[in-house]
């Protein structure tokens, strides 16, 4: 692995994860890693000294790394603390790879990590390098990778100068959905849109633990792209209720998915988003684990239309 690029993992209260996450990193040996890991929770006394055993994991490192800490006293909960860590990480870098602690990644990984990194480093059209694929059993694309408008982060990589760009409180979402600009971002495919609308919703009017919906709202609005092996080099390997605020038996499909390594990555000579890779990914895997789209739409017109009042009754509009 190349030295100059450092792998930024996020850990918290899973032992077992946080292992297995070290041990596929001793087989790569980075050379710098960041740790991030948020503070217990002051309502679960037993916590406290998972997480420190956990923290204290980070000792077991033994291969020639530099390794730089960021613990959290206090908890900051999910959301917070992650995005707090990916400041830190491009305070002090220019690219970087962020892995949490369920996310185990393959040689492949890296290498693809790498390879992206360097060939878009100066692309504005291209923010996120997606770890994980699902398609196998359904299309064959003859190409190393695709671009996509779906990003995933079990396992990714960015540069600062997009994470520069970071939405953290959505100010223009309401005037992006009601003009259509996010219909239009995501190929005019209604159930797609509504999706990834209810993630903003919930982030905009309620007390979602959700971080990533601000990144994906960012890379949305500034019209970009991800870009996605055609191999999974990340196994989620936290698809059980142990630390995971979000698990339903529906996500835990992902947990089926192995790695497998690439043998090489070709590039491609032009940006050519082709529209049915990610339909084919919304039809065939995220309208099968998010529970989201198979709710009542009458119960879900109501719920954000409730939070649309109160949010306007408060005053924060």
């Amino acid at each position: 692995m190349k030295d100059e690029i450092p792998i930024l993992i996020i850990v918290f209260n899973r032992i077992e994860e946080t292992k297995k996450l070290l041990d596929s990193l001793r087989i790569l040996k980075p050379k710098k890693i960041y740790v991030a890991c948020d503070g217990p929770r002051k309502n679960k006394l037993e916590e406290h000294e998972i997480v420190i055993k956990v923290r204290n994991l980070i000792n077991t490192i033994d291969w020639d790394c530099k390794i730089i800490r960021k613990f959290s006293e206090e908890n900051l909960g999910c959301k917070i603390n992650i995005i707090e860590a990916i400041d830190w990480l491009f305070e002090n870098e220019e690219k970087g790879i962020i892995l949490e602690d369920d996310c185990i990644p393959n040689k492949s990984f890296i290498d693809f990590c790498e390879f992206g990194l360097e060939k878009y480093k100066n692309n504005e059209n291209i923010m996120h390098i997606n770890g994980s694929f699902y398609l196998d059993n359904f299309v064959e694309i003859p190409h190393s990778y695709y671009y996509s408008k779906i990003s995933s982060c079990w396992g990714w990589a960015t540069w600062k100068r997009a994470w520069s760009k970071l939405e953290r409180n959505l100010i223009d979402y309401k005037k992006d959905s009601y003009s259509g600009k996010i219909f239009k971002y995501y190929n005019n495919n209604h159930k797609m849109t509504k999706w990834m609308e209810s993630y903003f919703n919930d982030t905009l009017y309620s007390k979602s633990k959700v971080w990533s919906s601000y990144w994906a709202y960012t890379i949305m609005k500034y019209n970009s792209l991800c870009i996605t092996p055609t191999k999974n080099l990340v196994e989620n390997i936290g698809m059980n209720d142990a630390g995971n605020s979000n698990i339903v038996d529906s996500f835990k499909l992902y947990g089926n998915f192995k790695s497998k390594e690439m043998n090489s990555f070709i590039h491609q000579d032009n940006i050519n988003y082709i529209p049915s890779y990610d339909n084919l990914h919304f039809d065939k895997i995220i309208s099968i684990t998010d529970p989201r789209i198979n709710e009542n739409l009458i119960l879900r017109f109501y719920n954000t239309l409730r939070k649309k009042i109160r949010y306007l009754i408060k005053g924060y509009d």
